[in-house]
């Protein structure tokens, strides 16, 4: 659990943002991987499960950590404890997943995200990624004063400067990660 728990961190912590593709049973532990992920494009054949009370068990790779914090605690009770299986649509409808698509469209939905981050201010992702995963854990006043640090930090970058231009030129940003 150790090796494992060090990737879940190591996934959360990506300085890029993590897209999850699920395009059918993500149960137990592979629906908390899912969870991990900062975006969640879910096939209309997608279902999802807190399995482990199924067998006598409790959530791992971070269950009780990323389900309360993307559906509330008595809802992520609930799932936790019925062990019930929840279609894509319902997934969505809880804030499990960002999107579903049809399944014949998910691969092709999914990269084109993938690509259009890709070509956005990789940095300014990096930082305001790193801002909302500490944002459950810090008061308002911490969160204010980190958001004015990452400001100055990707207000004084190459993207801050190309994006304004951008913006003034009526074009689109070139953005370099820089």
């Amino acid at each position: 659990m150790e090796r494992v728990s060090r990737l879940m961190i190591a996934l959360d912590e990506l300085p890029v943002p993590l897209i999850a593709a699920v395009n059918g049973a993500a149960v137990g532990a592979g629906m908390n991987i899912a969870l991990c992920a900062d975006l969640v494009i879910a096939s209309e054949k997608a279902k999802f499960s807190e399995i482990f009370a199924n067998i006598g068990s409790v959530p791992d790779l971070g269950g009780t950590y990323f389900l309360p914090r993307l559906v509330g605690r008595q809802r992520a009770k609930e799932l936790i404890f019925s062990a019930r299986m929840v279609s894509a649509e319902e997934a969505l409808h809880l804030g499990l997943v960002t999107q579903v698509v049809a399944h014949e469209q998910l691969e092709e939905t999914v990269l084109a995200l993938a690509e259009k981050l890709a070509k956005g201010p990789t940095s300014a992702y990096a930082l305001a990624k790193k801002l909302v995963n500490k944002s459950f854990e810090i008061s308002l006043t911490a969160a204010l004063h980190d958001e004015g640090m990452a400001q100055a930090i990707s207000g004084s970058s190459q993207d801050f400067q190309e994006g304004l231009a951008a913006f003034q030129e009526k074009r689109p940003a070139n953005f370099q990660g820089r």
